[in-house]
């Protein structure tokens, strides 16, 4: 608590020596002057240096002083307050120097839910990160919806316009023109114009949760928040600390594995039937089954708390992806059934002779294609 100032005591004393200086300056300048010295010129100087009126403005500046200090909160007080806030009070988070911009700033955001589910709802940490990957999920459900439904929209634009495309640079100007006029009669008549933001939308705005909620279950862990030491189960109930048995390493790294196989594998062909023969690399499958467990060395040092969030966030995916093509689940937000696998078979590109053309064989038909329409621009273009 801040205690009031004393009054200046020792403002008189000083005032008393400036008081003399002033007068012997005073003296010494009439002295000096051409005029004879009178003493009732001292006097007045004498009388004017010495005036009451330093003592009136000594006075006033105490009292303002003490009328300042009293309009100041008591500091020792509020810190008391801080002090007795646990967990289990609504703002604690905020009294660590977190939740400063829930409104706007999605980290801030995704720690005031959980406090909220924590406080409110008397769920453990853990817990409250269980139920907020879920909801959030739940919520970029319908984005990924409609992704789904533009990427086979897409799919099929691409299957009917790669004939087209093979001849738009073959001929001359007016050959490019003609073809030009029918893919966009084409992208017009499967509703892929203007159309890319929902591809892209999506994929920001779950990368956009991932990364908020990771940052902030990290920094709620690293602190650590009251209630971190206790919020998990089995072998990893203290999510601040890293697990010493890497089981929930473990756990991320077979969730994500689940994910890569019957979600992002299964959904790219599904929803991309044209990119089949780059997913089908033999080197591009063994990487893809390799990928998730390269995942233990880089979370192993990180909190229990993270851990857990990518693992339930993982699982999550792949019920999602199943939900994706669920027509009850489809209905209920308004989207027509996924379609069967004999029309997912019509999307895909004629069957080749010979070995698929993998990864290597994609790169090297689009950049022909570039090469050819590369030339025809300097060709009728220059």
């Amino acid at each position: 608590m801040l205690k009031t100032p004393k009054p200046f005591n020792n403002l008189k004393l000083l005032n008393n020596n400036f008081k003399n200086i002033n007068t012997y300056r005073s003296f010494s300048y009439i002295n000096q002057s051409n005029t004879s010295f009178r003493l009732n010129q001292y006097n007045q100087v004498f009388k004017r240096n010495n005036s009451t009126d330093a003592d009136k403005v000594i006075k006033e500046t105490v009292d303002k002083s003490v009328e300042f200090t009293s309009t100041l909160p008591d500091f020792n007080s509020q810190a008391e307050n801080i002090a007795s806030l646990t967990d289990q009070s609504f703002g604690y988070l905020k009294s660590l120097g977190m939740v400063e911009h829930p409104f706007y700033w999605l980290p801030d955001t995704i720690q005031q839910i959980l406090e909220l589910e924590h406080v409110f709802l008397g769920m453990q940490w853990g817990t409250a990160i269980v139920v907020t990957t879920l909801l959030g999920k739940m919520l970029l459900l319908p984005m990924m919806m409609k992704q789904k439904d533009v990427a086979l929209k897409q799919a099929q634009f691409q299957k009917e316009a790669e004939p087209y495309n093979q001849k738009l640079y073959d001929g001359d100007l007016q050959n490019f023109q003609n073809v030009s006029v029918k893919l966009n009669q084409l992208k017009l008549q499967h509703g892929v114009d203007n159309q890319m933001k929902y591809l892209i939308l999506p994929t920001v705005a779950n990368s956009a949760f991932a990364i908020s909620m990771f940052s902030g279950i990290r920094q709620m862990c690293n602190y650590p928040a009251m209630g971190m030491d206790v919020g998990g189960w089995l072998w990893f109930t203290d999510l601040s600390a890293v697990d010493p048995y890497l089981g929930l390493q473990f756990l991320s790294s077979i969730s994500i594995y689940l994910y890569t196989k019957y979600g992002m594998m299964q959904d790219m062909q599904a929803t991309n039937p044209g990119q089949t023969g780059m997913l089908s690399s033999p080197l591009m499958l063994k990487f893809l089954r390799v990928l998730p467990f390269l995942t233990i060395p880089l979370t192993m040092n990180l909190p229990s708390g993270v851990v857990l969030f990518i693992s339930v966030s993982a699982l999550t995916s792949v019920a999602s992806s199943k939900l994706l093509k669920h027509t009850a689940t489809r209905k209920l937000f308004g989207f027509k059934p996924f379609p069967t696998k004999e029309e997912l078979e019509k999307m895909k590109p004629a069957a080749k002779t010979g070995q698929a053309e993998g990864f290597s064989g994609m790169v090297r038909k689009f950049t022909d294609a570039q090469k050819k329409q590369k030339e025809f621009m300097q060709k009728y273009y220059r």
